[in-house]
């Protein structure tokens, strides 16, 4: 069904001269999917791009968010953190962990990720397609790198 819903988007005329998916596709079976329907309307994935960051590094990241209780804003503690500890700088609302954001969570959702790229990984590595980048650098570096990964497909 999702392969479905992303090759329909895909047909739209914003998306003839190309296209990003991030997150997407999950699964092998979704990733051969994919690759049966973008071959019927000839089209194609140029090239799938991982950005490696320690298991560390992506352990603060994901557990760091804060979000408003009264306005929605996010903060990040070490990347974005708010003016006064605790309340949101927009409206001053309190500021909490989402359930989803724990340690334990994490690292239960960051085990299956790992567990289900192997083979995704595999399967764009052997099709010659497969680009690594440092997922550690500044925001601006990783643009960068994967900006120019992409202009070399254009």
């Amino acid at each position: 069904m999702t392969v479905g819903i992303v090759c329909e988007r895909l047909s739209q005329a914003d998306a003839k001269l190309g296209f990003l998916l991030d997150g997407f596709p999950r699964t092998l079976e979704q990733v051969v999917q994919l690759s049966k329907v973008l071959a019927e309307m000839d089209r194609r994935i140029d090239v799938a791009i991982q950005l490696n960051v320690d298991i560390d590094k992506l352990l603060v990241r994901l557990t760091g968010r804060r979000v408003c209780r009264s306005c929605g804003l996010t903060y990040h503690l070490m990347f974005n953190p708010p003016q006064a500890v605790g309340k949101c700088n927009r409206c001053m609302g309190d500021l909490y962990h989402r359930p989803d954001d724990s340690m334990e969570t994490v690292i239960a959702s960051l085990e299956l990720n790992v567990k289900m790229q192997k083979p995704l990984l595999y399967f764009y590595e052997r099709k010659g397609l497969l680009r690594s980048i440092n997922g550690e650098a500044d925001i601006e570096h990783i643009f960068q790198d994967i900006s120019g990964i992409l202009r070399s497909y254009a």
